[in-house]
């Protein structure tokens, strides 16, 4: 994991961090109802390079709109934005790292056996895949 969390953090990374905490989050709140089937609890598992690193991904109804939260050994996340991006639902949040906010974005896309995950760490500087299964 040490390995992972030094890549997402590598050159560059504090001027995107700095500049994705001053970017304006509040945006429209999706409702619940355009993601119902997302819903729930989900454990994802993503590839940081070798190895399987899980988050536990919460997603409610939360008086109508959706709210989502994001645990793993990194600690836990409020996701700050929540969208949808044609069938796929996109959450937006960031992970404190030693001081430092790191920005994810999460993107869960309906598959046969649960979902499919695409996870991009610090605005492109580190990006996997992944699966998510309802827990």
């Amino acid at each position: 994991m040490q390995n992972f969390v030094r890549t997402v953090l590598s050159a560059g990374f504090v001027a995107t961090a700095i500049a994705f905490g001053a970017a304006d989050l509040s945006g429209q709140e999706l409702a619940a109802s355009e993601a119902q089937a997302f819903l729930g609890s989900w454990s994802v598992a993503i590839n940081a390079e070798g190895q399987t690193f899980v988050m536990d991904v919460a997603i409610e109804d939360e008086q109508g709109s959706v709210a989502a939260e994001v645990a793993s050994e990194l600690g836990t996340s409020r996701v700050e934005r929540v969208s949808r991006s044609g069938e796929n639902l996109v959450l937006r949040y960031s992970f404190n790292y030693q001081g430092q906010a790191v920005p994810v974005t999460m993107t869960l896309v309906p598959a046969a056996d649960g979902l499919n995950a695409n996870v991009d760490f610090a605005d492109g500087m580190y990006v996997t895949t992944g699966k998510g299964t309802r827990k």
